[in-house]
């Protein structure tokens, strides 16, 4: 039984009818049926196989996909999940993925990114949509690498951010702005940064 919860302005962008239209495809060709809409970010698909979830992210405003399956253990059934980011990596190039990282904050931006999304999923997901072991052991091993690469990342980030503590320490303030710039941009510069740069700006 499809449930539909309502929700706030963002209605207005239009999102879970372009989701509804663009991924109509997964209903006619693979068997799947909306189970529930929540106004005005998410729509659920269901088969008796497995499900997609449609979304557009509260925070970033950015459209993603999760295609799984339902999964038996001991004597209960889970969602095993993949990511669209992770079903193209897996067997695709990960350069087609770069449209979801793009936020989408009008009308026409939220109906080119579902569309943009669907067509990936068209492209590259379909094994995942018929719940095929190979193409979700393919996309878990793209996970693996993600995962690799992040923390790679997080351990490089975490030297910046000691070395843009140091340049403060020593008053060397040019220097703590570049790091917590780069910071910055991967999107990791907390309040607490914000707030120790700018203290130590205007101190004398």
């Amino acid at each position: 039984m499809l449930a539909w919860v309502s929700g706030s302005h963002r209605s207005s962008l239009g999102f879970v009818a372009a989701a509804r239209a663009d991924f109509f495809f997964i209903e006619n060709e693979f068997g799947f049926r909306i189970a529930r809409i929540e106004e005005p970010t998410f729509v659920r698909y269901e088969s008796p196989l497995g499900y997609v979830n449609v979304y557009h992210t509260r925070g970033g405003y950015r459209v993603g996909v999760e295609i799984g399956r339902f999964v038996p253990v001991e004597g209960k059934i889970i969602e095993d999940g993949i990511t669209l980011l992770e079903a193209v990596g897996g067997i695709g190039d990960e350069a087609d993925t770069t449209t979801l990282a793009n936020p989408a904050e009008t009308s026409e931006a939220v109906g080119a990114a579902v569309g943009a999304a669907a067509r990936l999923v068209r492209r590259f997901a379909t094994g995942l949509l018929r719940g095929d072991d190979d193409a979700f052991a393919k996309a878990k091993v793209y996970r693996k690498e993600l995962n690799r690469r992040a923390d790679e990342l997080g351990a490089r980030l975490w030297e910046v951010r000691k070395a843009a503590n140091r340049a403060l320490e020593r008053g060397d303030r040019t220097e703590a702005t570049r790091l917590f710039e780069i910071l910055n941009e991967h999107g990791v510069m907390t309040e607490a940064d914000r707030a120790l740069l700018a203290e130590r700006k205007h101190s004398p």
